[in-house]
């Protein structure tokens, strides 16, 4: 038995299983049916076991194929997240937008789409605080040229 699994061979298993066939499967991760029958042989070597029944017309699995088609979705599932975690940097800070036009809370939020309602709440509480701190002490805050 190998080291380790190599997750590409536990997503063609996974499409076998949940499609039904070789070339099904093959459809759904991209490769041709041969690719795929090769790499279910593969697998079955890497566990050491059979996992699909000895039926060739009927796709079965053998009891070790089910508790490795457990192992093989959950894995893959972590490794989804993993990569949906880490494929996009992660965005933090404000965003103080100046237009020449009155803008209302609700036409900004609506041209960023991606700020959340809790940052959008506590930019208005800021900006609404700065407010309040300029109408009672207006030298402090003098525009930047």
């Amino acid at each position: 038995m190998e080291s380790e699994f190599d997750l590409s061979l536990l997503r063609t298993f996974v499409a076998i299983v949940e499609t039904g066939g070789l070339t099904t499967a093959g459809r759904v991760v991209g490769r041709t049916q041969p690719a795929v029958s090769h790499q279910a042989k593969r697998l079955e070597c890497a566990v050491g076991r059979p996992i699909f029944g000895s039926d060739k017309r009927h796709l079965t699995l053998t009891r070790e194929g089910e508790i490795l088609l457990g192992y093989a979705r959950n894995m893959l599932k972590l490794n989804d997240e993993l990569r949906a975690r880490f494929a996009s940097p992660e965005v933090e800070g404000r965003v103080r937008l100046g237009t020449v036009l009155p803008v209302t809370h609700f036409e900004a939020a609506s041209a960023f789409s991606w700020a959340t309602r809790s940052r959008l709440a506590d930019s208005t509480q800021t900006r609404s605080s700065d407010r309040a701190t300029r109408q009672t002490n207006p030298a402090r805050h003098v525009a930047s040229p």
